[in-house]
């Protein structure tokens, strides 16, 4: 459980640095071809932005235990053999 909230955290510092300083992530990594086209030209730092608000999502979910329910949620019926639920 203690592993749980430590990588949650360390999740969630990572997300916020890539939020707060997703210009740096974009001089240092590069520009993201993907933010570039769906954002606008010179628009990578909004990509960076983007997978930090996932990370920082995602490790709350880690944190709060919780990723199991989701994993279930989304792949469930894939693991159901194809019957619906009732």
């Amino acid at each position: 459980m203690l592993i749980r909230i430590i990588m949650g955290l360390i999740g969630v510092a990572i997300g916020f640095f890539m939020v707060w300083k997703s210009d740096k992530f974009v001089e240092n990594v590069g520009s993201l071809e993907w933010a570039e086209k769906f954002f606008g030209p010179r628009r990578s730092s909004s990509g960076y932005k983007v997978i930090g608000i996932i990370i920082i999502l995602l490790s709350f979910i880690v944190m709060t235990n919780m990723i199991g329910g989701l994993i279930m949620f989304a792949l469930g019926p894939l693991f159901r053999g194809g019957a619906t639920p009732q």
